[in-house]
């Protein structure tokens, strides 16, 4: 995780509005963060969510319109909202750093993307702690991040 002498380190922390993604976020701040540090805070914007969920189904047989544009633009909305909220954090914590929203078909996707393309140090991860069965059937994205990833991996447990 150590960079080079003299040189930065690029920090990706994996976002989303959880309070366990929030806590990452601090223990980052409070036990490893350095001057020169650059943080990327990722949330996964997954765009089939959008269109599978039961109002968008719901939207799709009447074909309304006017309807549609108004989903789109309430979740345009709460992805907005979510900017601000990210983009205060950094601010408050006096770090460099960035937000990224990205599409992916799943989290571990979009966030090693990320970290692959900022060539990051490592990957802060919070964990929500589900159970040994939810996360069997759903599967853990802090899990899967951790037997995918090239980089150091740090999980917060909630």
């Amino acid at each position: 995780m150590e960079g080079k002498a003299g040189q930065s380190r690029s920090v990706v922390i994996a976002m989303d509005t959880s309070p366990s993604a929030k806590k990452a976020f601090q223990w980052y701040i409070d036990n490893i963060h350095r001057p020169g540090d650059h943080v990327v805070l990722v949330t996964v914007v997954h765009v089939r969510d959008a269109f599978t969920s039961a109002e968008w189904c719901s939207l799709m047989k009447s074909l309304d319109s006017d309807l549609m544009t108004g989903n789109i633009a309430k979740q345009r909305h709460e992805l907005e909202l979510q900017l601000d909220e990210l983009t205060a954090m950094i601010n408050e914590a006096k770090v460099s750093g960035t937000v990224q929203f990205v599409h992916a078909s799943n989290a571990r996707k979009g966030i090693l993307g990320v970290a692959e393309d900022c060539k990051a140090s490592c990957i802060v991860v919070g964990s929500r702690g589900l159970g040994n069965f939810q996360s069997g059937i759903l599967g853990s994205t802090s899990e899967q991040i951790l037997n995918n990833s090239d980089v150091t991996i740090i999980l917060c447990p909630n």
